[in-house]
Formats: C-alpha cells, structure tokens, sequence
C-alpha cells in the first residue's frame, strides 16, 4: 500500500473516531445537563462515619446500625451508596487498646455486610496501631494522611494462637479484596521478610521473600530491595502504601468530596442514622451576648434526658464579644449524639462566626452574609468595637480552625476570617485534585502540591463573604426556605419542636441590665442591713431574700453565676449572723462575711474568674463600681434612717415598743444631752430592763431610752435585769444581773462576805 494512500486512510479513521465520540461525549453532557438543574452534576450519595478507639462491641454494634441504616435509606431511592469509615486514634495512652475480636468483627462488616454500597473506603489521617489498624485494611480503598501510618499490628508479646489466627485472617481478606496477601500476612508477622520489587512496566509490589523465585517467574523484575527486614517493626505510611494500598494522600477530609464526587453533607455524623428522628429549632438573631448565650444553654438544657438528636440554629445575628462566641462555641461542640445544623437566613457576622462553625452542617438563604469577624465594615454611622489584641485574634483563630477541621470544612476560609492579615487564595491540591481555599504562605511553601488559581482575601481585609461563596468553597449549601431544609435533614414536621425567646427570658434580660442589677443589689443590701438592725425576721429579711433571690436566679440562667457564687454568697450571711449575734467583737466572722458577699456577687456578674483582656478587665471594672456604688448608697440611706426611723411612718411601725409603757413613742424623739444617737457610749454600767425577749437580740429599756440589745451569752427574757458590757453603734451588748438576794451568797459553802453593792442606791 501506498504511503499517501495509507495516510489518507488514517485521517478517515481519525476523522470517524473523532466524530463518534465527541458526538458521544455532546450526547452525554446534554443529557446530564437536561437531568440536573444548573447543569450541575448529580452527587454521588455518601456518608462518613468515625470509627474511634478503642474498638469495641458496642460501638461496632452502634456503627453497624448506623450504616446498615443508611445503606437502607439510599438503596429505598434506588442509589448505591459511598460509605467512608475515618479511623481515629486513642486520644490518651491511657486508654485501653481495641480487642482483636471486635476489630475481627468490624472488618467483617466492612469487607460483607455492606453489600448495598457502591463503594467502602478507609480514611486514615493519623498514626494507627494494634490491631486497630486491621480494620482500614479490610476496606476497599484506602486513603492516608500525609503523616498516617499503619503498624505495627499485632503488639509484642502476643500468644502464638492469636499471631496465627491474625496472619491468617488478614491473608483471607486480601485475597477477597484482590490484593497480594504478602504485604498482609508481613504486617501481621515480624518474623519474615518482605521485598519490594520494581517490574519492568515500571509497577511496585510487595513479595515475601520466600515467593520471590515463583513472582519472578510470572513478572521480569527489573529493581529489588529489602521492605522489611526479618525482625524489622511493621510500620506502612502514605509513601510506602502510595500505588499498592492507597491511591490518594489527603490532609483534609473535604478533598475526598471532590474525589468521589460527594455532597457536602457526607462529611457531617448523622447521629440519627438507625434511629427515629426528633428536632429542636431554636431562634437565634439580633446580637450575641450574654442574654443570648444563656438562653440558648436553657434551650439546650432540655436535650437532657429527652431523644431529640437534631438541633437547628436559624441564624440572623452578630456579636462583638470573642469570650461569650466561644463558650457558645464549645456548648455546641460538647453535645454529643447530636447533629448541630446553622441555618444562616440574614447574617452571621462578628464573633457569632465562630459557633456557626462549631455546628456539623451550614445551610444559607440566598443573599445571606458571612464574615467581619471583628465587626469592622459596619456601616458609616456605627460604632465599630476596637480590633482585640493578637493573642485573643490567635485564639479565637485557633479555635475556628479546629471546629473547621472536625467538621469538614476549608481550614483557610476559618483562618481568613479571623486573621486579617492572612492572604487567602483558591488553589488546587495536586495531591487529590480538591480545589481549596489555603493560605497563601502554605501554597508558597509547598508548590509541588498546590497550584493557585486566584485570591479569595488579600491580606489586610476584614473578610465578609455572601452566601455564593460559601457554597463554592464548600462551606455551607444553599436552601431557600426553612420547609426545604426541613425536608432534607429528614425531620418530621410532628416530631420538630421550634421554639424562641419566652416572657422568662426577657424577664431575664431585663434583670441583667446593669442599671436594674444595680438597684436590686442596693435594694437587697440596705434591706439586708436593716433587718441586722431589727432583729429578727420581718419585712427587711423577706424583701433582701427577693432581690438577692432574683439577682442569682437572673445571672445563673444567663450563665455567669453557678452554684460556687450563691454557696459562698449564703456561707457570707452565715459569717455576718455569727459576727452580730453569737460572737459579737470577734471581728473574724465578720470580715470573712463581707469578703464572701462581695466576691459572690462579683463572681456571679461574669463568666471569668479573673480578667485576662481588655474586654475583661472593663467588664470587671464596670462591675466593682456598680458594687461600690451601691454600697454607698446603702450607707448614705442607713445613717439616715439611723437617724430619722421614728419620723418615717413605715419605719417606725418596724420598731418594737414596750408593751407596759404604750405611750412611750411619744418620746422617742427625745435625745440625750450631750450625746449623739449614733454614741451610747454613756450607758456601759448601767443596768436596765428587757422589753423584749432576747434571743439573742431585743430591746431594753435604761431609763427613759430604749434601744437595741443583744445578749452577751444565751437568750434573756421579757423584763429581766441586764447591765450593758458593750457597744456597736446604735445597738448595746447586755449581760444579765441577779437580784440583790441570790447576789448575798456565792455558794452555799462559801463563808459570809459583806456585799457594799447592797447599800447602793
């Protein structure tokens, strides 16, 4: 055959093959693109779920319900599912090792059980040893971190029975899986030795040494090396496994969605897999402070005990306090058993970023905005708070990364909207393909592994970003109304619980305000020291006891007080009764009891012990001269009702007359000549008459004035003789005085003395 004819020949064939698959590829686009809205590509269906050690029956038993579940659930709509199991280590050397039975028992789930999956991954993103490290093998396809390891398996000292039975449990499950069993059966025992061998189509295996002649038989091995030598540690990791065990190297989970074509949502643990379904959807807008962070742990409170395993926060808020965001933040993060859903429908702005993070998924509305963590693009007119300090912009930083990566989300977006001076750009990991948001620095030091596209945040910017570009970097998706993302988390309308803010909440919010909790404090203490001054338990002990009563009630809900501010708060009051009526002058009880009130109510109107920023430090400030104003005031108000008790008509139906002299109030007004109210100094010596019981507090009468008294020691009765010993201000300490008659003998025993007392007028 002729070459021009041979050639005209291959260009008819090119231009056929060309015309029948590219008409092939049209065809298939078109049609995608008529089956999917947005000509988007329709998502695999697929779920993480955590495997995390120690292994044992019952969680095995936990996690086979939980995937036999949503197998169930996909296959009911026709589709095959990906499950991707991400095997963690123990958290603490402390905690014991997996059992080899219950690891047998996973990797039969995972290599049998799961028939209705389309696929069975292992995701190993830290160091995994013993015979934890099993499992992940038993998986179709596995996927390392870059710092991931596997090995060593079986742990020294095993007895011969149990290595044998794990050697050849893991032959059996390579065989299954149509992968060589001797790279299996040499992770399980140390004793053989295993090579790794380069074929001459360029291929890597791993071959005992003792199979070498029969291999080489089959294959030309062009390059050989020891892998294992005999009596070596059994250790794989990302670049060994790279090819024989594992075709991806992934640090983020979120890289595997784009691998497997995955909705975000797979990343999120559904705690309601295997279980019936039961939703709380709590209101959240306006600001975030500490109002909304103890409305939202009362809310939350009523998980206890109950079977909700859905929260949804519909969100329309922003804050400026870091230290409230974040322990709302870290509430959210400790509810276990729970999937915590955002639904951002306006705003999430300021520090209320940082608990939208902590929540497993993130849904937007259209037109929703993200961002400004330090409420710094605030509209002209508005004023914007000061920038915190770097150590808290760290933390608060740190914090966001680590709720991103327990979630699944971009660590860049979290780091670029708290670090301003951050440069973050849109790049692609070469390593699986993903196209992430990543801080520039981290590209610029490993261009092997990314290659940029475009910056998303130049450095410098207070970062707020629409509901766009949170969908397109794989933060949140979109729903267009609360009935769509009701349907799609599959709660039932019967079985949700939506609830707001209630009358008690804003009662709560009312009595927070600093200018109510300064007058109830004022209130509680001058009524509390007015009832020390008359004694006993009347209108001055009933209206302290309500206010101090609805001022811890008010600060424990909203969450700055607990149960040590109130226990030291009631261990003052103690203090205080022990100093004024048991051991009066001792001075002890009763500067322990004023340092107990004050600091419980200092405690009680913060969340911290001790200020450690500005914010901190101002709110602290703010508090102390609440207090000492109202300690003023409360001084100010009883020398002035020290003074004038008996022209004030309320005040002076308190005060306790004696009952054989009715008119005695008539004289009350009377004052002693050179002597003030405040002085009764002049009465210690004399001796007088009870008027009142004294247990231990009363009245007596020295003359023509009646005054407080307290007993020295016991309780005195009505009309009994008593000489003053002492005095505290406007009250007397008595003591009682015998009659003359049992003063004439000491003790019957004793020999007469002659008393002068006797002939004293």
């Amino acid at each position: 055959m002729s070459p021009p004819r041979l050639i005209t020949i291959q260009l008819l064939l090119l231009t056929l093959f060309t015309t029948l698959f590219g008409f092939s590829d049209a065809a298939h686009a078109q049609n995608t693109a008529a089956a999917e809205p947005n000509g988007q590509a329709e998502k695999t269906p697929g779920q993480f779920f955590i495997v995390q050690e120690p292994i044992t029956d019952q969680s095995v038993r936990k996690l086979e319900s939980a995937a036999m579940a949503y197998v169930r659930k996909e296959t009911d709509k026709g589709k095959a599912p990906i499950l991707i199991f991400e095997f963690r280590s123990r958290s603490t050397a402390d905690q014991p090792a997996s059992r080899f039975g219950s690891v047998l028992e996973l990797c039969q789930l995972i290599s049998r059980k799961l028939t209705g999956a389309r696929l069975v991954v292992g995701y190993v993103p830290e160091p995994l040893t013993g015979y934890a490290a099993l499992a992940p093998l038993a998986c179709q396809e596995v996927i390392f971190g870059t710092k991931a390891t596997i090995g060593q398996i079986v742990p020294p000292n095993t007895d011969a029975l149990t290595a044998r039975t794990a050697r050849g449990f893991a032959a059996e499950l390579a065989t299954s899986l149509g992968r060589s069993s001797d790279l299996y059966e040499a992770l399980i025992d140390d004793r053989i030795e295993l090579l790794e061998l380069t074929t001459a189509d360029n291929q890597r295996h791993y071959v005992l040494k003792d199979r070498y002649e029969a291999f080489a038989r089959t294959k030309a091995v062009a390059h050989q090396q020891p892998a294992w030598p005999a009596g070596s540690r059994r250790m794989i990791d990302a670049t060994k496994a790279r090819g024989v065990l594992s075709r991806l190297t992934v640090d983020n989970p979120q890289e595997i969605l784009a691998v497997y074509r995955l909705d975000e949502s797979a990343l999120r643990p559904d705690p309601t897999l295997g279980v019936a379904t039961k939703g709380l959807w709590i209101n959240l807008n306006g600001k975030l402070d500490n109002f909304k962070l103890g409305y939202i742990k009362r809310k939350l409170g009523l998980l206890t005990g109950s079977n909700i395993n859905v929260v949804v926060l519909e969100m329309d808020i922003r804050g400026d306090d870091l230290v409230v965001a974040a322990e709302l933040a870290n509430q959210l993060d400790k509810l276990t058993n729970v999937r915590k859903v955002a639904y951002i429908t306006g705003k999430a702005e300021g520090a209320a970023v940082l608990p939208m993070l902590a929540c497993d998924m993130i849904f937007v509305k259209p037109g929703a905005k993200i961002g400004d963590t330090y409420l710094q693009n605030l509209p002209e007119g508005k004023s914007k708070p000061k920038v915190p300090t770097q150590a808290s912009i760290t933390a608060a930083s740190n914090d966001a990364q680590r709720f991103a990566k327990a979630h699944g989300y971009a660590q860049g977006l979290a780091k670029g909207l708290f670090e301003p001076d951050v440069t973050i750009v849109k790049a692609q990991d070469l390593n699986s393909g993903a196209v992430v948001a990543v801080d520039k620095a981290d590209v610029e030091a490993e261009p092997k592994r990314f290659r940029q596209r475009e910056i998303l945040k130049p450095a410098g910017e207070h970062w707020t970003f629409d509901s766009t570009l949170a969908v397109s970097m794989g933060l949140a998706t979109v729903e267009e109304s609360a009935d769509s993302l009701i349907t799609r988390i599959g709660l039932d309308q019967d079985r949700l619980e939506k609830i707001g803010p209630s009358w008690v909440d804003y009662l709560i919010a009312i009595l927070n305000n600093r200018l109510m909790t300064g007058f109830i404090l004022t209130m509680g203490l001058f009524l509390l020291v007015l009832e020390f001054k008359l004694p006993g338990i009347g209108l001055p002990a009933i209206g302290s006891t309500i206010c101090f009563t609805l001022f811890f009630w008010s600060h424990y809900l909203s969450g700055t007080a607990d149960q040590l501010e109130i226990l030291l708060f009631a261990i003052g009051l103690i203090c205080l009764a022990l100093e004024l009526f048991v051991f009066p002058g001792f001075g002890i009880f009763g500067l322990a009891g004023v340092l107990l009130t004050i600091t419980s109510i200092v405690l009680a109107s913060h969340t911290f012990l001790w200020p450690s920023g500005a914010s901190e430090y101002r709110e602290m400030g703010q508090t102390l001269i609440q207090l000492l104003s109202a300690l003023a005031v409360v001084v100010t108000g009883i020398v002035w009702v020290g003074k004038n008790m008996q022209k004030v008509p309320f005040l002076k139906g308190l005060v306790l007359l004696p009952s054989d002299r009715p008119s005695y109030h008539q004289e009350l007004d009377q004052t002693i000549p050179g002597d003030t109210e405040l002085n009764l100094s002049h009465l210690i010596g004399q001796i007088g008459l009870t008027t009142t019981p004294l247990r231990p507090t009363g009245k007596a009468r020295f003359g023509d004035l009646i005054v407080d008294a307290t007993a020295q020691t016991g309780a005195l009765e009505h009309n009994q003789s008593v000489e003053v010993v002492a005095t505290r201000g406007l009250r007397v300490i008595v003591r009682d005085v015998r009659s003359p008659d049992s003063r004439l003998i000491e003790r019957s025993s004793d020999p007469f003395q002659f008393d002068e007392d006797l002939f004293k007028s």
